[in-house]
């Protein structure tokens, strides 16, 4: 079984050319918040070095609306 965390928000959904580039450092959506634009390359970072994938869907999944990333870590083999 492979393991994933999700993140989901109830914002409006993002065209596909905008959200192809949230996971960049400092890159945001539309967003008025005060926030850096780091958590996603952060999590990119992360992903790359621990051979896991991060994938962004806009909607969010079974929704109208939303972004929602899903970080989703490697299959572990298990030593017999």
């Amino acid at each position: 079984m492979q393991q994933s965390l999700r993140a989901v928000n109830d914002g409006p959904p993002l065209a596909a050319e905008t959200l192809a580039g949230l996971s960049a450092r400092f890159e945001r959506g539309q967003s008025v918040a005060g926030v850096s634009g780091l958590g996603l390359s952060i999590m990119q970072e992360i992903a790359d070095g621990a051979q896991a994938m991060l994938e962004l869907h806009s909607p969010a999944q079974g929704r109208s609306d939303g972004v929602e990333a899903v970080f989703q870590l490697p299959r572990l083999v298990q030593a017999d």
